[in-house]
Formats: C-alpha cells, sequence, structure tokens
C-alpha cells in the first residue's frame, strides 16, 4: 500500500492532490474493510 503510494509521489509529475487523494481512497478502502 505505502510502497505503491510512495512510488506514485515519486513519480512527480502527479499533483499533490492527485497523490493525497489516492492515499486517502486507500485509507477509505482500508477501514471499509
Amino acid at each position: 500500500l505505502w510502497s505503491s503510494s510512495y512510488y506514485l509521489g515519486s513519480l512527480g509529475n502527479m499533483s499533490k492532490d492527485v497523490v493525497e487523494r489516492y492515499i486517502n481512497d486507500h485509507k477509505y478502502n482500508a477501514y471499509k474493510k
């Protein structure tokens, strides 16, 4: 989970909002289980 989030953030061509949304979506899905 976090490794993939770090990878997306390190690409550099994604905005901070997109990365945060991606991470928040995964957090939400994790809590939903």
